[in-house]
């Protein structure tokens, strides 16, 4: 239907009403169009959800369109569009933001920086020696770890061991979540994710703890509106300490 389905004088065909258009202006802007006419004549002129509008709701889609009988033959034909470019009211699209968060994981305690030069086979001894059914080579496992050289990955060793036969199994790391959110209208390429950086820029990246590397996740997108007229997209990066994501299964991002 175009934006100039107004006509006076002729109840056959449709007249727009007085108050109309009604435009709102909140987070998108919305046009509400009214005509009233014979119902036969304005059923020819209903729209559908989605289909794009014309004239003077160029830049517009249809949100909504009622047909209400008033009388037997006649009847009020209500139309709501929604924008999805910028219209002569000079429409913006809604703000950028950020969000900073932490992400609790719980890794197992083995794998806590501090236990980092002990062999695969002395972490199994640790396990061994506190989880065995068997005494005697629960025993065994230990005196082992008793003898493991240098001294300082016997003391290492040893700490493992004290805290997995206190039931300690898993540690907290936090890591922090870097959102950065914007709106268009017309869908980009999403990020697929899986790449490493070493540093972040953007607004509210100066609130971020220093020293931390990161991962991209992959984009997500959301439409907005009628139809996806506007498109939010969301990156998202991960940050753990240096060493946390390995070069061998995340290469760095272009």
């Amino acid at each position: 239907m175009s934006g100039r389905a107004a006509y006076q004088g002729n109840m056959a065909l449709p007249q727009e009403a007085p108050d109309s258009p009604l435009y709102e202006f909140a987070e998108r802007i919305t046009c509400t169009r009214t005509f009233g006419g014979k119902y036969d004549t304005l059923a020819l002129y209903t729209v559908r959800v989605g289909d794009r509008g014309t004239g003077d709701m160029f830049g517009y889609l249809v949100a909504q369109c009622n047909l209400q009988r008033v009388k037997p033959d006649l009847a009020r034909l209500i139309i709501r569009y929604e924008a999805t470019q910028q219209t002569v009211f000079g429409e913006s699209l809604p703000p950028d933001s950020f969000t900073i968060e932490a992400v609790d994981q719980q890794p197992a305690v083995e794998t806590h920086w501090k236990f980092k030069n002990l062999t695969r086979a002395q972490i199994e001894l640790c396990h061994v020696a506190v989880e065995s059914d068997d005494d005697k080579v629960r025993s065994d496992a230990y005196a082992k770890l008793e003898e493991i050289l240098p001294l300082p990955v016997r003391n290492a060793a040893l700490a493992l061991y004290e805290l997995l036969n206190k039931g300690v199994t898993s540690f907290y790391q936090p890591l922090t979540r870097y959102s950065y959110s914007y709106s268009t209208y017309t869908l980009p390429p999403l990020h697929p994710g899986g790449c490493r950086k070493k540093t972040l820029t953007g607004a509210g990246t100066e609130a971020i703890p220093t020293g931390l590397r990161w991962l991209r996740e992959a984009d997500t997108c959301a439409a907005q509106g009628v139809n996806g007229g506007i498109y939010r997209i969301t990156q998202s990066w991960l940050g753990a300490p240096d060493g946390h994501w390995s070069h061998k299964l995340y290469p760095r991002c272009t």
